[in-house]
């Protein structure tokens, strides 16, 4: 019963009301700029045959997201994307559709529009491990605050990578205000959810979904 509701609203949302009013709301935006598709969700059909399609009205959860390629007639060409995409309810995810079928997530936050040339540059395997080390063997707070500062005025991180940083810290406290400091420049939003899950409790994971959804409120276009 709740997935009909999410199709049917879905439809009525991309049917009824304009890309910019779409932006104000949390869901799954899925825009092709080049051609027509469908989306899917879960294996069941959502949209209509469209440029865009915003799915709205989401629980928190993980969703498999097929994008298809219609033709000029109404019929499917092919798919273009499919994959697993989590959502924690308190965002929008930007799925891009470009002319070769892969996708892209646009930058939405101000930091990233001040270094868009910045945008999707993540760390290498190789490099985070240099710079982990080091973080860890600063003796002083300040240290490891300028080591991380600097990092991240050249390069974005993955939820893998913060997620690590997160544990090195002692303090629930301080584990906030990690997650916190880093999550403007984390490439792979939609997995997120596995740095604020490291907090301990409950309430302050719910607390931190919160903040995050208002950080995404406040810097959204």
């Amino acid at each position: 019963m709740k997935r009909s509701f999410v199709i049917a609203f879905a439809i009525l949302v991309q049917v009824l009301f304009s890309y910019s009013f779409a932006q104000r709301l949390s869901g799954l935006r899925i825009t092709s700029e080049e051609f027509p598709i469908v989306v899917c969700i879960d294996g069941r059909e959502i949209s209509l045959p469209s440029h865009s399609c915003f799915v709205a009205n989401l629980d928190r959860g993980t969703y498999y997201v097929e994008v298809y390629r219609i033709s000029s007639i109404g019929t499917r060409l092919g798919r273009v994307y499919g994959r697993n995409v989590h959502y924690n309810g308190t965002k929008t995810i930007d799925i891009f559709i470009n002319s070769h079928g892969f996708y892209e997530k646009p930058p939405r936050k101000k930091e990233r529009d001040r270094h868009r040339w910045n945008w999707g540059k993540g760390m290498s395997s190789e490099q985070f491990e240099d710079f982990y080390e080091r973080y860890q063997k600063a003796t002083f707070n300040s240290e490891k605050e300028k080591l991380l500062d600097y990092v991240l005025s050249n390069s974005g991180l993955y939820s893998s990578q913060a997620r690590r940083l997160v544990k090195v810290c002692t303090f629930e406290s301080d584990k906030k205000k990690m997650i916190e400091k880093v999550y403007p420049y984390i490439i792979d939003e939609e997995n997120f959810y596995q740095v604020v899950e490291e907090l301990s409790f409950y309430s302050d994971r719910e607390e931190m979904y919160e903040k995050l959804k208002n950080m995404e409120e406040e810097e959204r276009w």
